[in-house]
């Protein structure tokens, strides 16, 4: 079967939801940060209100990772795909730049309409090849869709700040009034992530480590993690479930089997073959 455009979703949401935000998914385009493609932060955001000259639709060839609306500290709809990536840029064409996204002003029914291709041809079309395993295996997309219903503004369970190491974010030792402060702010959520020397002390989180910090850290951090408990404060330590630090014993002995590296068979090709 030859296959030219198939849409995944196709909504038109409330036009009170005028900001969006996206997470790339260029990965021919990331930057010198080698951390760009896997990190959870929006990387874009933008303003979309129906009406609004000076407001352009958002649009890429690209499916993002992630993608919000949202009427800021009341109500939005998110969606973002699955952990398999590669059902995204490979499963129909082989490789990436075949899909399209986009975000733009809705003129039949007024609002914001939301729109995700796996596949998105201007010309020429593609024999479906329907997943990994050969044209027998339907081709198959996994996503998510998540709905953000809050009362007016943010519920103060939702309150969070981070600590790095036995540091405050502002890269100062950590203090009883810190964490006082927190409590009487509101804050009910610690995260604990540094896993980068962002301080240049060569104290930071080392995933498959156990303990992650030098022995001194660790009780500089238990007691720092008791006073949260003492004001009411959870604590939410950072681990990752795709990196090994280089110092561990299973990075030493499996980096060359587990390492994920691309077959030059499969490196993309200039120009997208289509009949």
């Amino acid at each position: 079967m030859k296959l030219k455009a198939s849409n995944v979703v196709s909504a038109i949401v409330d036009p009170s939801l005028v900001d969006y935000g996206y997470r790339p998914a260029v990965a021919e385009e990331v930057s010198n940060n080698p951390h760009e493609c896997t990190s959870g932060q929006i990387r874009r955001w933008g303003k979309l209100r129906p009406g609004v000259c000076f407001d352009l639709p958002f649009r890429t060839r690209y499916v993002p990772r992630y993608t919000v609306l949202a009427n800021h500290g009341v109500e939005g709809l998110e969606w973002f795909v699955s952990d398999d990536l590669a059902q995204w840029d490979y499963q129909l064409t082989g490789q990436p730049g075949a899909a399209a996204a986009s975000i733009s002003a809705s003129a039949e029914s007024l609002g914001i309409r939301l729109s995700i291709d796996a596949l998105n041809l201007s010309a020429g079309a593609v024999m479906s090849r329907g997943g990994f395993l050969g044209w027998r295996q339907p081709a198959t997309f996994d996503s998510s869709i998540g709905v953000l219903v809050l009362p007016g503004r943010a519920n103060r369970l939702w309150l969070h700040d981070s600590m790095r190491g036995a540091r405050h974010h502002e890269a100062r030792e950590l203090t009883e009034a810190d964490i006082r402060a927190w409590a009487e702010a509101g804050i009910r959520e610690i995260t604990l992530h540094n896993d980068g020397d962002a301080f240049g002390d060569g104290i930071f989180w080392r995933d498959g480590n156990h303990p992650p910090y030098p022995p001194p850290i660790m009780r500089r951090m238990d007691q720092l993690i008791e006073l949260c408990h003492q004001h009411a404060i959870r604590v939410a330590p950072y681990f990752s479930n795709h990196e090994l630090h280089q110092s561990t014993d299973e990075y030493k002995k499996h980096v060359e089997e587990w390492g994920r590296k691309p077959a030059r068979a499969a490196r993309r090709p200039r120009k997208l073959q289509v009949c």
